[in-house]
């Protein structure tokens, strides 16, 4: 079976997750506001969500409120209750060099989301944790997300905060969907890149081996034990 999107889904997909929903599927597209004001949906949020039933062969015509933090360019990954982790996303579009030295980024945020498929419905979850040993600060801007064994998300790398000292967020995160509420783990790697490193692994990929490690390939450990 082949399928293609509508032409005009009236957004800026940057973002997609197939569904287990509808008779044949749907797919839930999001991906920010777009950087541009005057493309906003409604008044000081990002409204931006929309659903394709893959059935139909169309976008869902019902009005789907969608997260008041900007979701461009931020991970996710599914828990295991079915709902789809969103992982932080922009809070500003420096116009810029910003504090932390980067000339093509983002800065991130701390906040989280859960889509829920069936309701069609988003939910605030739990704020990532702040930078180690401060109140403020980190966040993620084109982070890494995989779900592990009991269905938990694992979150890793991305672009800080203005307020984070670190170049890239270092520490990893692990949501408890249970006790929606986040834990740190060990820092993989130095958070100030040497120059001939990597910059700040954008959508960092990781993979759970069958021993319940994560192999993560480019760069700092690859093996991370949980």
């Amino acid at each position: 079976m082949s399928w293609n999107l509508p032409k005009n889904t009236g957004i800026l997909t940057i973002h997609g997750a197939v569904l287990p929903t509808g008779t044949e599927g749907e797919l839930v597209l999001f991906g920010g506001d777009e950087h541009w004001s005057s493309q906003a949906e409604g008044v000081g949020d990002f409204r931006k969500t929309r659903v394709y039933d893959v059935a139909t062969d169309d976008i869902v015509g019902a009005a789907i409120p969608s997260p008041d933090s900007d979701v461009f360019c931020s991970g996710h990954a599914f828990t295991s209750d079915g709902r789809l982790l969103i992982v932080g996303g922009t809070s500003k579009w420096p116009e810029g060099d910003d504090a932390h030295v980067h000339g093509l980024d983002f800065l991130g945020h701390k906040r989280c989301w859960l889509y829920n498929p069936r309701e069609r419905t988003w939910t605030e979850a739990s704020q990532m944790l702040p930078q180690p040993g401060r109140t403020v600060g980190g966040g993620r801007w084109y982070p890494g997300a995989v779900t592990v064994a009991n269905g938990d998300v694992m979150t890793f790398f991305g672009h800080l905060t203005q307020e984070d000292f670190r170049h890239r967020n270092t520490t990893p995160e692990r949501y408890s969907v249970y006790g929606n509420s986040w834990t740190r783990f060990p820092q993989m790697c130095e958070p100030i890149e040497p120059e001939n490193g990597n910059r700040f692994l954008m959508f960092a990929r990781v993979f759970q081996l069958p021993d319940a490690n994560l192999f993560f390939p480019p760069g700092c450990r690859s093996i991370i034990p949980l």
